[in-house]
């Protein structure tokens, strides 16, 4: 499993990291 913390703490908007890095791991994976 990815460790993805500290990106999304310390981005300025955490949900719209955390959208962004869902998307890139879904994008990824299939």
């Amino acid at each position: 499993y990815l460790v993805i913390g500290r990106p999304i703490t310390a981005a300025a908007d955490p949900l719209a990291s955390l959208a962004a890095i869902n998307a890139e791991i879904a994008g990824a994976s299939s």
